[in-house]
């Protein structure tokens, strides 16, 4: 199956694998990719964990040694903050049930984003309620709140619903959509109503929300 990234075209994700792990391999470590940056900005995009990846954004990628001391893709985010990632995560399917909870975040979009405005409230910053450190708008994450995380929620309302994991109520993908959309409007609307009920949101710095990630799910050093 034919991918296109940063207006590139391969003949499989195979071919793509290939050719990123050889800017990967040929690459001066520490020196921005510029010249791939679009390429590598579309790969991101495809990553299971994509949004805490991303952050506030990103503004360069370079190749640099990880801690398994292999060579590995760094995205370096408009903060200055970096993260490293595995390609090949990029370049794998989403089984239905990670397309599923994707679905379910999107569904309550609109109430995390409420809760960050009331956070700010006019204000032009805030402190963070764990670093202690003031912070923008723009430099912000929504939390859910443990032992309530999104991923805990999500399972005790599919546990709940009696949803099938591996055929969950999703939107057919469809060209120009982005990501899938939960297909049942009742189960949706019920979705949120649990949410809005049992989601606890506080606002945080992007810096500690990145340490809110679960074990395990960090990316597997590259080859």
């Amino acid at each position: 199956m034919k991918i296109t990234l940063g207006g590139r075209e391969f003949r499989t994700k195979g071919d793509a694998a290939k050719e990123i792990s050889k800017i990967i391999h040929e690459a001066v470590t520490g020196v921005p990719l510029d010249e791939h940056f679009a390429l590598l900005m579309d790969l991101l995009r495809g990553h299971p964990n994509a949004e805490k990846k991303i952050g506030v954004g990103i503004v360069s990628f370079r190749v640099a040694v990880n801690k398994y001391k292999s060579r590995s893709l760094e995205a370096v985010r408009t903060d200055g903050t970096t993260t490293d990632f595995s390609y090949r995560k990029c370049l794998r399917e989403p089984t239905k049930w990670e397309e599923f909870v994707a679905a379910l975040r999107h569904a309550v979009e609109f109430d995390v984003i409420s809760a960050r405005d009331r956070a700010f409230a006019g204000a032009e910053t805030i402190d963070c309620p764990i670093t202690g450190k003031p912070v923008t708008k723009a430099e912000v994450a929504v939390d859910h709140v443990a032992p309530d995380t999104f991923e805990a929620l999500a399972e005790e309302f599919a546990t709940k619903e009696t949803i099938d994991r591996k055929n969950p109520p999703i939107t057919e993908s469809e060209d120009g959509d982005i990501g899938r959309f939960v297909s049942d409007l009742e189960l949706c609307e019920r979705w949120k109503k649990f949410h809005k009920e049992r989601a606890k949101l506080r606002v945080i710095s992007t810096e500690a929300h990145r340490r809110t990630i679960p074990a395990g799910m960090a990316d597997d050093p590259e080859e």
